[in-house]
């Protein structure tokens, strides 16, 4: 949907319009007769100057409407859909993101030009792949920009070649072992917890958790850049980001692609133990799973002391997959 001189007005009231006929009384053309295809549950984006700045939702069908502007641009008979605009806190460049775009565009009536310019209109139609692709570089550029993500200090980007050169590994190609899942387990039965004389270093065992954490997060970088370079998209590997290395709160550590370029959100799980370890996850990397939908991965890295590691991998929300156990709660004084 391009709104450049209608978008204010038309959010205003929250509604799209297109009149049924041009000015010298010809018919309408196929960007504003595709006001009929609008269904109760449709999403619009709202495009202007060549960014997505709202995702709508239709309310109800076309009906006939006249022309709700003060203007003459157009005749008075026309067709309304109500719409209920979302704006994006960050819009979404169309250029800057064509190249994932340009596989799925349509060869006619497309709403974009090969090298990311819309074309000439006011509402176009595209199929479920394309607007499914949207819709994730919407959510990817929402989350990209989380205000809440705590931006990492030097000493944690250099940590990752101290780790590297413990493990004995600076130079050289870190190695995965892909496995299958293991199979699902019956959740553990309530018990008493049993209390021992020991003492736990939970700052040492912290310390150690998040270089083993970092450690793991970095083999997974190499593993993807080295299977991307085996499917012949070096290209691709050149983009894998370790992004929980600059800042933490993404909701994801790695990401990274599929062969035909199209995003992995690599959350990484590591454990010296093995593959049926219970691990912790945040609220926010659950939700984040949900947003991303098929475009998230949980890469679960065990063994990591032995040599090679091991990793298996889920795609998808992470509910669908793992069964979650409360573990921890954030407690507020009452009134």
């Amino acid at each position: 949907m391009f709104q450049n001189k209608t978008f204010a007005e038309e959010r205003k009231q929250g509604i799209l319009w297109a009149p049924k006929q041009d000015k010298s009384g010809g018919p309408p053309v196929f960007h504003w007769k595709n006001m009929l295809l609008c269904e109760a549950g449709d999403i619009v984006f709202s495009i202007v100057k060549n960014a997505i700045v709202s995702k709508g939702i239709v309310n109800q069908s076309a009906q006939d409407s006249d022309n709700p502007f003060d203007n003459d641009l157009w005749l008075q008979e026309g067709w309304k859909v109500s719409l209920t605009y979302h704006l994006l806190d960050h819009p979404v460049n169309i250029k800057d993101n064509i190249n994932q775009i340009r596989p799925y565009l349509p060869n006619n009536y497309s709403p974009f030009q090969r090298n990311g310019r819309g074309n000439q209109g006011y509402l176009f139609h595209v199929d479920n792949e394309l607007g499914q692709l949207l819709n994730q570089l919407v959510e990817y550029t929402q989350i990209e920009h989380n205000d809440h993500i705590l931006y990492r200090d030097e000493a944690d980007q250099r940590m990752i070649e101290s780790l590297r050169k413990a493990y004995g590994d600076e130079n050289a190609e870190v190695t995965l072992v892909e496995e299958a899942p293991p199979k699902g387990r019956e959740l553990p039965q309530a018990s008493v917890t049993k209390v021992y004389g020991k003492k736990t270093d939970y700052i040492k065992k912290a310390e150690k958790d998040l270089k083993q954490g970092l450690l793991a997060e970095d083999f997974v970088v190499s593993h993807e850049k080295q299977s991307l370079i085996a499917l012949g998209r070096s290209d691709l590997a050149e983009k894998v980001k370790h992004v929980s290395l600059e800042a933490d709160g993404h909701g994801y550590d790695v990401i990274s692609y599929d062969k035909y370029g199209n995003p992995k959100y690599i959350e990484v799980k590591s454990t010296t133990k093995d593959a049926n370890q219970p691990f912790d996850i945040s609220k926010n990397e659950v939700s984040t799973s949900e947003k991303l939908g098929e475009n998230y991965w949980i890469y679960r890295v065990y063994h990591i002391e032995e040599k090679p590691a091991k990793v298996y991998k889920v795609q998808g929300a992470v509910e669908e997959h793992f069964d979650l156990i409360p573990s921890s709660f954030k407690a507020i004084k009452k009134q």
